[in-house]
């Protein structure tokens, strides 16, 4: 059924904006600009409304299609005090632009970074976010750009001016006050141009004793990612990528042949190392990420000297390997009364926080890298290993490089004026399973091949190189890692 009806105020001014829900469910309406809403709603269904300044109100659908609704101002919210540049005041006596929320607001969002905790929060207040991994914060602006110049606010602290909002750890915010125009944020002069965020820590009160400790403990999975082509059809479409290229030549199959891309699923199963089908999302990718949260804190004093301590420690990995972030908080404030006219504050705040991120992110390079390059051998390794026809195979670092150890198999060769010789047989696979060189790309030198032999980084060769790829090329007596 189709419940519809009136918002109004006390004196009976329509409620232009007014929320209406159905409890328990997604379902909710906005009124209109007189104040009227219609929504779908049961028999036995509880309909909620809600009006910035009033007192929420539930009533119950019973049979009636028809529900107007009279909401009271709430003097809960009117007395609110809100801290504003000179001090405090209640919403009520308000004249400047200013938002506020409390603690519990920002700790129920459960963020680490207090910046990540007021998306959404307040109006007037755009967040934006630099990421979804460990570690990462968010931009926040107070109506919009304001200038071409630095438009970030100024951020104060206890009274003390803050360069960053994420050093001030969520669990330690007693209030968060946003001033958003000029008249409220005047006392500050041009550093407020921006606007202000004002934070107000939390503190012990007189006689009172407490000492808490919080954990928590979340993981986060992926949700929708983009699906890719299979295989065969990557090689039909280069195909006809380079036959564009070539300007629509005779030979339609200028990369990959057609029996292969027609057997491919065979090829496969029988031989993996050569044909290869690699999910390279699944292999670096986690089914999930965990992060953990702790929070202690110790608050007492008597009527001369109060202390309240907390320490934090918040801890984030990401969905893929060598991706965390992990920070430590401690804060202390203290409030010291010396005599009836003199009093002090001493507080102190610490942060320490270490992040690992690769140097190159390994995801971008999962989306574009074809499934038809393997990953690893068949045995689940993933060593080098080039034919050699010679009975010499020469490992040397590049030039003005030095070769510090190499590995075949499991021995270690020994290494004379910056080389690593290998006496082999012909028609032997050599297996370079580690080579460690103190800075840059190495070389592989190899003796006795007279044309160019490309491989891909996992040793399998290849017949038709592709511009812009990476390989491993053995030309005359070297063997070397180039981009072509």
């Amino acid at each position: 059924m189709t419940v519809k009806g009136n918002i109004s105020d006390a004196d009976g001014e329509p409620l232009m904006g007014a929320s209406v829900l159905v409890k328990g469910t997604a379902t909710r309406v906005v009124a209109d600009f007189d104040g009227n809403y219609s929504i779908a709603a049961h028999s036995g269904d509880v309909l909620v409304f809600t009006y910035i300044g009033c007192e929420p109100k539930e009533i119950k659908v019973g049979s009636q299609s028809v529900v107007d609704v009279v909401l009271e101002s709430s003097e809960t919210l009117l007395n609110e005090v809100v801290v504003i540049g000179y001090g405090t005041v209640k919403k009520q006596d308000l004249t400047g632009s200013v938002s506020s929320i409390s603690s519990a607001t920002i700790t129920d969002r459960k963020q680490s970074m207090l910046s990540n905790a007021l998306q959404g929060a307040m109006s007037g207040v755009t967040v934006t976010r630099s990421g979804s991994g460990p570690g990462s914060s968010a931009d926040v602006l107070i109506r919009g750009i304001t200038t071409i110049g630095d438009s970030s606010p100024l951020i104060i602290v206890d009274g003390v001016p803050a360069d960053n909002l994420n050093d001030i750890n969520p669990q330690d915010v007693e209030s968060l006050t946003v001033l958003k125009d000029g008249a409220s944020a005047a006392i500050y002069g041009s550093r407020a141009a921006a606007g202000v965020i004002l934070i107000t820590t939390k503190r012990a009160s007189d006689g009172k004793v407490s000492m808490s400790y919080s954990y928590e403990y979340g993981y986060e999975k992926p949700t929708t990612q983009p699906d890719y082509v299979d295989v065969k059809r990557y090689m039909a479409m280069t195909n006809e990528l380079r036959w564009n290229d070539s300007g629509n030549g005779s030979e339609h199959f200028p990369t990959y042949i057609q029996a292969v891309i027609d057997n491919y699923d065979e090829l496969h199963a029988n031989a993996p190392d050569s044909y290869p089908d690699t999910d390279w999302r699944g292999m670096l990718m986690k089914n999930h990420s965990n992060r953990q949260s702790h929070n202690f804190r110790i608050s007492g004093g008597t009527a001369r000297i109060r202390t309240n301590a907390s320490i934090g420690y918040d801890y984030a990995d990401g969905l893929y390997a060598h991706k965390d972030y992990a920070r430590f908080t401690a804060r202390m404030n203290n409030d010291i009364r010396i005599n009836d006219w003199i009093s002090a504050a001493f507080d102190v705040n610490v942060k320490r926080s270490t992040g690992n991120d690769p140097a190159y992110n390994p995801m971008y390079a999962s989306y574009i890298m074809p499934k038809v390059y393997a990953a690893r051998w068949a045995d689940g390794t993933n060593y080098i290993r080039i034919p050699v026809n010679t009975p010499r195979f020469t490992v040397s670092a590049a030039k003005d490089y030095k070769l510090v150890s190499v590995k075949t198999g499991d021995r270690d060769l020994t290494i004379t004026d910056n080389e690593a010789v290998v006496e082999c047989t012909p028609t032997s696979v050599i297996t370079i399973t580690s080579m460690h060189i103190n800075t840059g790309i190495g070389e592989i030198a190899a003796d006795g091949i007279a044309e160019p032999v490309y491989y891909n980084l996992t040793g399998n060769r290849v017949f038709n190189p592709v511009k812009g790829s990476l390989y491993i090329v053995v030309t005359g007596n070297q063997v070397r890692k180039i981009i072509l």
